[in-house]
């Protein structure tokens, strides 16, 4: 946040002696909601919010290897990209542990580095958290629907509105409900999961 801050406002970088243009900064998070955790964060840090700029994921998530991420960077003149977690944007079907899959993925993003000249953080939760956290989450996610589902469908809201509680995101969710095989079903009422 420190960096998004200092790059935002035009401050001193953290060991750094000399002052920046204030720039744009992308933040992308899959984990933390950006009104309720993430803005908070960046004011608190002292970041110009103005100069925050999200790739809209309203109607297809981003992966690592999407062009929007270098249009956005060129469109906005970002200087900084964050991605947060890295986990949550490899894409489906990438496994993050076998080098054939993910090198590519990191020479794209490097190129893209190259040609626009921003400088991109990528945090990868398992370093962070020292484990297996993204596993953990998701199991969280998935446990959480075995539960909630176990006496019969219930309705979408219902689901997600107890992962918010439970502090799991929506992309974790849909990732969950996949991996369970969980069925939405059309009613009267309107959607319903069931497993």
């Amino acid at each position: 946040m420190a960096i998004a801050s200092a790059m935002t406002t035009g401050d001193v970088l953290p060991l750094s002696e000399e002052a920046l243009e204030r720039r744009n900064v992308i933040y992308q998070t899959a984990e933390d909601g950006l009104s309720d955790t993430i803005k908070p964060r960046l004011l608190a840090a002292g970041a110009d919010c103005t100069k925050v700029i999200v790739i809209d994921e309203s109607h297809k998530e981003l992966t690592l290897s999407d062009k929007r991420i270098e249009e956005a960077i060129m469109e906005t003149s970002a200087q900084l990209l964050i991605i947060d977690p890295l986990q949550a944007y490899l894409g489906s079907g990438v496994d993050m542990h076998r080098a054939n899959e993910i090198r590519p993925i990191f020479k794209n993003l490097s190129s893209v580095a190259e040609r626009t000249g921003c400088a991109i953080v990528i945090i990868d939760l398992d370093e962070l958290l020292g484990g297996s956290s993204t596993e953990s989450v998701l199991k969280r996610a998935e446990k959480l629907i075995k539960e909630v589902l176990d006496d019969g469908a219930k309705a979408s809201d219902y689901v997600v509105e107890k992962a918010k509680e439970k502090q799991i995101s929506q992309r974790t969710l849909k990732t969950a409900k996949k991996n369970l095989e969980v069925k939405s079903i059309k009613t009267k009422e309107g959607w319903k999961w069931q497993l």
